[in-house]
Formats: structure tokens, C-alpha cells, sequence
């Protein structure tokens, strides 16, 4: 098992327990992630303008999640799922994609600056990201 994937399944793992195993719904002074959110995803090589929408939570705590750039035709949205803890969150985009990625953070609640680290799980590349909350789903 590649170091990439053994840590991102630990981290998930860690994330599901910290949630109450994924069956009990997130702590009532935990910051709502549900929302749109406007940004940029910023690599070596450039930045992407992107939006993250996030719905609302499921009854196990996880929560859906939509990753697109909308003035970038050629970019394909992503779906995802997230789980929360505190003001931590991580999603997987794993659904519909050729190239799996995993996306870790935090939010601000005071500012709704959401910030982080996406990385790939076949690659070493690591990517950063600031979206700003922008609205409602």
C-alpha cells in the first residue's frame, strides 16, 4: 500500500471516529460548512479560480461535496464526500474521477475562509487552496 493512500485512509478513519463513527450527527457548537464557496486552487505551474459548493450533512455527519471551476469549460466538476470535525474538514473526490484527490482544511467561521491542501493519491503533487464563503447552496 502506497505512504499516500495509508495516510489519507487513517485520516479518514481518525475523521469518522472523531464524528462518533460516522452515525452520530456533529456537535451543535461545530461551524456549518454548508455553503458556496469561491476561490482559487494555486499549483506550481499557475491558479485556478474554483467554487466549492458544500450541502448539508447527512444524518451520519458526512456531508456532499461539488468541485468545479465554472469559467473554465474544459475543467470537469468533481463530486465528493467530506466528514467534519471541529473546524477541520476533509473530502474525497473519488466519484466520476479518473484521478482521485483528497482535499483537507479549515474554516474560519468568523471570516468563512476555507483553507488547505489538496493532494492526489497516485501522485506527490500538493495543491493549495483559499475559497471565501459566497452564499447559500
Amino acid at each position: 500500500m502506497k505512504p499516500t493512500i495509508l495516510f489519507v485512509a487513517v485520516s479518514l478513519a481518525l475523521s469518522l471516529t472523531a464524528c462518533g463513527g460516522g452515525h452520530v450527527s456533529p456537535p451543535p457548537n461545530q461551524p456549518s460548512l454548508s455553503g458556496v464557496y469561491e476561490g482559487t486552487i494555486t499549483a506550481s505551474d499557475g491558479v485556478l479560480n474554483a467554487r466549492l459548493v458544500v450541502g448539508d450533512a447527512f444524518s451520519d455527519g458526512s456531508f456532499p461535496a461539488e468541485l468545479s471551476s465554472p469559467g473554465d469549460p474544459q475543467v470537469v466538476p468533481v463530486e465528493g464526500v467530506g466528514s467534519q470535525w471541529g473546524s477541520s474538514f476533509s473530502v474525497v473526490f473519488d466519484r466520476f474521477s479518473q484521478d482521485p484527490f483528497y482535499l483537507e482544511g479549515r474554516l474560519d467561521a468568523a471570516t468563512g475562509r476555507l483553507a488547505g491542501t489538496i493532494r492526489y493519491a497516485d501522485r506527490r503533487q500538493t495543491l493549495s487552496f483559499v475559497f471565501f464563503y459566497a452564499g447559500t447552496v
